[in-house]
């Protein structure tokens, strides 16, 4: 399908699937799941038909974000009979509105449709790649004293360490110690993204592969925090709606470690408890319940984060015992389930 506002589609999709223009009398239709590629990324103006001659400033195609997604930038994504899609194309909203929603169709005017593996794949690729543009950390695994290697020119191949670690206007900036000509010089790589440096060690180089799960994570316990705290305001109420709304984005990440699937379910069935999306809690709730089946003690950390969010969507006194037992008999635990515990301690006097 295609559209030519994202933002705009997304949450017209999004009153669709609740019910919102449902009016009275008529059959409830079958849910769908839907997914916009950039409906929160801003694009700028394409500056393609600008020139060198032509413009002061030297034309990088490289730069220009417009001319890089414009061919992802209107497609939507629907997971739909034939005949659920049709009934979203021809309904009331879609007709009135300014802009329509419509078929994308191939040379031969079919309408194109994609397997469920390779738009698994596509979603993988687009999220993993933006992932730290939403949020408000770039992916970074580094740390000052690691050895590296370069592999954007010109210093593709070049070794060095790193002195200085910045996270600046949400990018990453490094300081890398090089050998240049039998000196060593300090060099500022700005804007860096992951793989323009990796590390010399290949095993701690796969650890980079976690880490949007990780980031997630990180949001969640912030936007806990914010929610369960005593200081939550309107102002941080409105400004996390719209962070809950961008990793709720997410929700269809195919993730291929089983244990980090786990832990993923569990942290979006609270993303959508905070969201307030009935939708979506029900849908996490249930999926959430049957990966945890009749267990009622967690004995690994995949199950105490499933017990987590149980507790933080259904307040039942149980779950909270349960992450409490594991977290006493299990010293070497993560972490983070320390925060966790005193979140869960908050959430229990909200009540």
């Amino acid at each position: 399908m295609c559209h030519p506002s994202p933002q705009q589609i997304e949450t017209l999709l999004q009153k669709d699937c609740d019910g919102k223009f449902r009016k009275e009398g008529e059959p409830i239709l079958p849910p769908y799941r839907f997914y916009v590629p950039f409906q929160n990324i801003p694009t700028y103006a394409s500056q393609s038909s600008q020139s060198a001659e032509t413009n002061d400033k030297h034309y990088d195609p490289q730069q220009d974000v417009s001319a890089l997604r414009c061919d992802l930038h209107n497609f939507v994504f629907i997971q739909a009979s034939e005949e659920r899609i049709a009934a979203i194309v021809h309904s009331d909203w879609n007709s009135k509105s300014r802009l329509h929603l419509y078929h994308y169709r191939d040379t031969n005017h079919q309408v194109v449709k994609i397997p469920d593996a390779e738009m698994r794949m596509l979603m993988t690729t687009i999220q993993d790649r933006h992932l730290q543009f939403y949020i408000d950390q770039p992916l970074c695994d580094f740390t000052i004293g690691d050895k590296v290697m370069l592999t954007i020119e010109p210093w593709t191949g070049k070794h060095g360490v790193i002195t200085k670690i910045v996270i600046k206007h949400g990018q990453l900036c490094m300081t890398i110690s090089l050998n240049i000509l039998g000196r060593t010089k300090s060099i500022n790589f700005l804007d860096v993204h992951v793989g323009d440096v990796v590390f010399e060690d290949a095993e701690r180089d796969r650890l980079l592969s976690n880490h949007p799960i990780d980031n997630y994570e990180e949001e969640i316990l912030d936007l806990l925090n914010h929610r369960f705290g005593h200081h939550y305001t309107d102002e941080m109420a409105a400004n996390d709606k719209q962070r809950l709304k961008r990793l709720a984005s997410y929700d269809h990440i195919y993730v291929d470690d089983a244990d980090e699937r786990i832990r993923f379910s569990a942290l979006r069935l609270i993303c959508a408890y905070l969201l307030q999306s009935e939708r979506r809690r029900n849908h996490y709730e249930q999926e959430v319940s049957e990966l945890l089946g009749d267990k009622q003690e967690a004995t690994t950390s995949q199950e105490a984060y499933l017990m987590i969010a149980l507790f933080v969507v259904t307040r039942q006194a149980r779950w909270r015992q349960a992450v409490k037992n594991y977290r006493n008999t299990h010293p070497e635990c993560l972490p983070v389930f320390r925060r966790y515990h005193a979140i869960l301690k908050d959430v229990r006097a909200k009540k």
